[in-house]
């Protein structure tokens, strides 16, 4: 059995960032898939950490970009020389699309898991398994994975997490539009990767509509993605292990193989 039958005849709501979303819908519409862009989030800049941050630079520190987002909102309306400083610095990324993100930037020192992403991938690096009093600097959005934080901190790393971009509700999200189609259609799988994702399309939805989300799959990516859900009687889950768009097309259709239409 093919991909593209595997895939057919389903409808499935994709709720990555614009980019990434359309990304993934390419690849589910190749397979087969009909798919609906609705991104339940709205990435936003904050540059509040940048006159600190620069300012206590010494040359030596380590910083950590935990997705593509973090690249783009970090280096965005940085001048020459800021850029420079932090291209100069040893760049860890979450996976090869962060890494992608900061090679084309230029940045010297990249380094990767070339087999896994997120905190779990960070920490197995080798750089990062004795980093006792190093300055490690992570670039993220608020409230991020504290697994990675954590475990730098009991090996006695100096940790700071940096605020440069923020995970928002849409601010003209067509609610209307994605009701119309789901009670029209409805979609068999409701891709999610973030615990923000699922925490704003619950509060798009209301109570009102919740029912939509309650009977329909949805992707899980942690156990606080799991538990908010059970916590809103969503209860039919599929956990995804690994966030790249290639890695979830492949997960997303060994869950179809199993998937009662």
């Amino acid at each position: 059995m093919n991909k593209s039958t595997i895939l057919s005849e389903l409808n499935i709501l994709v709720t990555r960032p614009k980019t990434q979303g359309e990304s993934l819908e390419g690849l589910l519409q190749s397979g087969g898939a009909t798919t609906y862009n609705f991104p339940c989030i709205e990435i936003e800049q904050d540059v509040a950490w940048r006159d600190k941050f620069f300012a206590q630079l010494c040359g030596d520190e380590i910083v950590v970009f935990v997705s593509p987002n973090a690249v783009k909102e970090t280096f965005k309306g940085l001048d020459e020389i800021q850029k420079t400083l932090l291209t100069k610095l040893t760049c860890i990324a979450a996976g090869q699309s962060t890494a992608d993100a900061l090679l084309k930037l230029s940045c010297k020192q990249v380094i990767y898991s070339e087999h896994d992403v997120g905190a779990r991938a960070i920490l197995s690096l080798p750089i990062l398994e004795y980093c006792e009093n190093n300055k490690v600097f992570i670039f993220c959005a608020p409230f991020g994975n504290k697994l990675l934080s954590l475990e730098l901190i009991k090996r006695k790393a100096f940790v700071q997490e940096v605020i440069s971009y923020r995970r928002c509700v849409p601010k003209n999200a067509e609610i209307q539009s994605l009701l119309r189609v789901w009670k029209k259609h409805k979609f068999d799988l409701v891709v999610l990767t973030s615990l923000s994702g699922l925490e704003n399309l619950i509060q798009l939805l209301t109570d009102k509509h919740l029912a939509l989300l309650q009977n329909t799959c949805i992707t899980v990516m942690s156990e606080k993605m799991h538990q908010l859900a059970l916590d809103f009687n969503i209860n039919r889950m599929v956990m995804l292990q690994n966030m790249t768009n290639q890695h979830l097309l492949k997960q997303i259709t060994n869950w179809a193989r199993e998937y009662e239409r």
